[in-house]
């Protein structure tokens, strides 16, 4: 809860500052710009820009997703490492982007969200629970299994259809 917490303070910041969707706002409070993190040497902005987000929708998605796989995460992992599960994937899933975005192989743009954090609790509970899989059959474990599935095809399908939305974004927590 206190990551989702600190999410919808940021959110109530950028509201508060300007506009949410103000792209010098979220500038300001430290979104994601590779030639400030590169040149400018503002290497913070791979973790603050984990905790904004571009308007309304887009943070109730990611905290409704954070709140679904963040406690099974959290059960599964204990609170230490489901936070450092949460952080690696983040501040990962941030960096490879501006690796990517250096190389070129996608457009460089402003980027905020929490996604990348978030797909990686789900990689990692996918993980866990393929590994235990075979000592747990239960009925748990099977709509577990099915919503991971269903979550990720409804992303997948999501980033395929809203320009705004990338898939590389997700794939890369």
């Amino acid at each position: 809860m206190a990551l989702v917490w600190i999410n919808v303070a940021a959110f109530l910041a950028e509201v508060l500052f300007s506009s949410f969707d103000d792209s010098e706002t979220l500038y300001r409070l430290g979104a994601l710009w590779t030639p400030a993190v590169v040149r400018g040497g503002e290497w913070w902005r791979l973790v603050t820009a984990l905790f904004l987000h571009a308007n309304p929708i887009h943070l109730v998605f990611n905290m409704l997703a954070l709140l679904v796989f963040g406690s099974w995460a959290e059960q599964t992992f204990g609170r230490l490492r489901y936070g450092l599960v949460y952080a690696v994937s983040g501040i990962g899933s941030m960096a490879a982007l501006v690796a990517l975005m250096q190389l070129r192989w996608v457009g460089s743009e402003l980027v905020v969200g929490a996604s990348g954090a978030i797909m990686g609790l789900v990689g990692a509970f996918a993980a866990a629970f393929l590994l235990r899989l075979p000592q747990d059959h239960t009925a748990l474990a099977a709509r577990r299994f099915a919503t991971i599935a269903a979550v990720l095809l409804l992303q997948f399908a999501i980033d395929l259809t809203i320009p705004q939305v990338t898939l590389a974004g997700h794939l890369r927590g």
